[in-house]
């Protein structure tokens, strides 16, 4: 019965769900703030060494540091398990064919980064037929895979502007410290008042940061 559950939430969440909104790689040492974001202990290191406070990235609420500083907030045990059991799991099928979540019968070649699933190539041509999913983003799983070591913000998914809908967030407002769209950039977060650039380089010298402080 628990073997059935255990499968049951393996297949439900999303590898997402085990990466780092900061780092966007999978959690490592993973912390939980009072309002339950989880975030890895070395990226809340290097937040507080550039900031001076504890605010958390995701609702901004701020915190007061413990004794003994990030290294002492609470471990999320919780999430290090799953990942645990995740890695155990992804051991286990290294090696099988995959089905395509489409059809449910074929065995897929290639991931669409924006839907998450693995698709077959029937399935990739109606993928890039239909409206509403030609504009996804996809990848072979061979080419996938090799994205998740060396380059997973390549890997997230188009992200829409929450003010203007139709728009795809590219840029990252240095000012504000928020991502931002085209639009944005024009109305509310002009220059030379805000300072922003591509969001993917934000996010790489970011990442690039972090990695030298682990």
């Amino acid at each position: 019965m628990a073997a059935a559950s255990e499968r049951k939430v393996l297949e439900e969440i999303g590898e997402d769900f085990l990466c780092c909104t900061i780092c966007l790689e999978q959690f490592k040492s993973p912390k939980i703030l009072p309002c339950l974001h989880t975030f890895c202990q070395q990226c809340l290191v290097t937040l507080v060494e550039k900031t001076g406070s504890l605010n958390c990235p995701e609702c901004r609420q701020q915190y007061q540091l413990p004794v003994g500083g990030v290294p002492a907030i609470k471990g999320n045990f919780f999430m290090s398990n799953l990942i645990e059991i995740f890695k155990q799991r992804l051991e286990s099928i290294q090696g099988t064919e995959i089905k395509c979540e489409g059809c449910q019968q074929n065995t897929a070649t290639h991931r669409c980064v924006e839907c998450k699933h693995y698709l077959c190539d029937n399935c990739v041509r109606a993928h890039k037929n239909l409206p509403i999913t030609r504009i996804h983003q996809l990848m072979t799983i061979g080419e996938y895979e090799t994205a998740k070591s060396t380059s997973p913000v390549t890997l997230q998914a188009v992200e829409y502007c929450n003010v203007h809908t139709e728009n795809k967030i590219e840029f990252y407002c240095e000012t504000c410290q928020v991502p931002v769209c085209t639009n944005c950039t024009i109305v509310k977060h002009r220059i030379p008042e805000h300072e922003h650039r591509y969001l993917k380089d934000a996010a790489d010298e970011y990442l690039t940061e972090l990695k030298s402080h682990g």
